[in-house]
């Protein structure tokens, strides 16, 4: 009569011959699990990512590759092609938080071990707003509580809305203008719709210098 003579062998792995021993072959490892390449976990890893403006420009000029990723990003969004969550951009929001993450160490160790930047960029902003009020300007101050009314929109922050008697009124993010702000700024302009313009306020020695979407000069404030 057969059978089985161990049942509690019958599932193990099978046993290889080592010179004069016998050793059970080792199960197989289970595969390490594998980043989300789906368009939407490419969109949510690039979105989430908000490096430095420093470190963005310090990128540019150490990686070409970087830079071309950048301005077909740019150009991309521009041209009306689609959705940031479309699967033809994916790969491209994919590879530029890779070197991102990769470039990352490097750059923190050029840096001084204490970074006021973060201090100064609020200085900037409140220099901005001082102006505004000196100048009798209408404005509203954008905090994350004003921008939760756009909820759905996803974007990253931008800090005034800033409203003429004539004219488009303004969007104003103050900091550099890199081509991930350039695209958030479009996409607000988009959400707020005719009438609203986005700007950048590039932060001078004495004042501030105001630029559209494409870098042209708009205005001089001081």
């Amino acid at each position: 009569m057969q059978g089985v003579l161990f049942p509690e062998l019958e599932n193990r792995a099978p046993v290889r011959q080592t010179g004069a021993r016998c050793a059970l072959a080792p199960a197989p490892a289970s595969p390490a699990p594998a980043v989300d390449p789906t368009p939407a976990s490419a969109y949510e890893r690039w979105r989430q990512s908000d490096p430095a403006p420093e470190f963005l420009e310090w990128l540019s000029d150490e990686s070409p590759e970087f830079g071309d990723l950048e301005q077909a990003l740019a150009d991309y969004e521009t041209s009306g092609a689609g959705d940031l969550r479309a699967p033809e951009i994916a790969p491209v929001l994919a590879r530029i938080v890779d070197l991102e993450q990769e470039a990352l160490p490097r750059w923190q160790g050029t840096r001084p071990t204490i970074q006021p930047q973060p201090v100064r960029r609020r200085d900037r902003i409140g220099e901005f707003e001082a102006i505004l009020q000196r100048d009798q300007m209408p404005y509203v101050a954008v905090d994350e509580a004003k921008k939760a009314t756009f909820r759905d929109a996803r974007l990253e922050a931008f800090h005034f809305i800033v409203y003429f008697a004539e004219g488009d009124n303004w969007l104003v993010r103050i900091g550099q203008r890199t081509s991930r702000h350039e695209l958030g700024m479009r996409e607000w302009q988009a959400v707020f719709g005719d009438g609203f313009r986005a700007v950048f306020g590039l932060p001078l020695d004495d004042g501030f210098r105001v630029i559209d979407l494409d870098g042209g000069n708009i205005a001089t404030w001081k």
